[in-house]
């Protein structure tokens, strides 16, 4: 009689497991903005814990014409948060040198930890909303990666 009661038991433990809401997150694909900042594609392909920002510039007179950002990723309904592990930047081979500058330089100080130990585990938030195929980001990050020009980002589901 003991065994019945311990298998009935397991049974409602894990139905009841698995009616219990699980967030879901509808942030997960690849999403493409080339809109909110001329010469600029960003586009950020997010999986459920990781993702990967890539900032491709155009622009004749960029001096960094791709930054690749990776990192890990945490949120909930309405906010999605990155822990930054690494920054890759190609440079124009029309500029001498390498310059940290604009968006990259912002993005490093407005984010480095009090601590003062480095790049990695460098975190920013942004609130999303997703409506069919396009998600719109706002928040300072957005404000670091279009230089300025937006605190939204409209990007759409690829």
């Amino acid at each position: 009689m003991g065994r019945y009661r311990f298998v009935l038991l397991a049974i409602i433990l894990s139905l009841l497991l698995s009616t219990c809401a699980q967030f879901d997150p509808q942030w997960i694909g690849t999403w493409v903005d080339d809109k909110t900042v001329e010469y600029v594609t960003i586009t950020l392909d997010l999986g459920e814990d990781e993702g990967t920002l890539t900032v491709d510039n155009a622009a004749p007179d960029a001096k960094t014409t791709k930054s690749i950002i990776k990192g890990s990723l945490k949120g909930d309904e309405d906010t999605l948060t990155a822990t930054i592990s690494s920054i890759y930047a190609e440079t124009n081979e029309n500029l001498n040198g390498f310059t940290m500058t604009g968006a990259l330089l912002e993005a490093y100080v407005t984010t480095e930890p009090p601590d003062g130990l480095g790049l990695p585990g460098l975190t920013n938030s942004v609130s999303y909303r997703i409506e069919g195929n396009t998600m719109t980001l706002t928040g300072q990050l957005i404000i670091v990666l279009t230089e300025g020009q937006s605190d939204t980002l409209t990007a759409i589901k690829q």
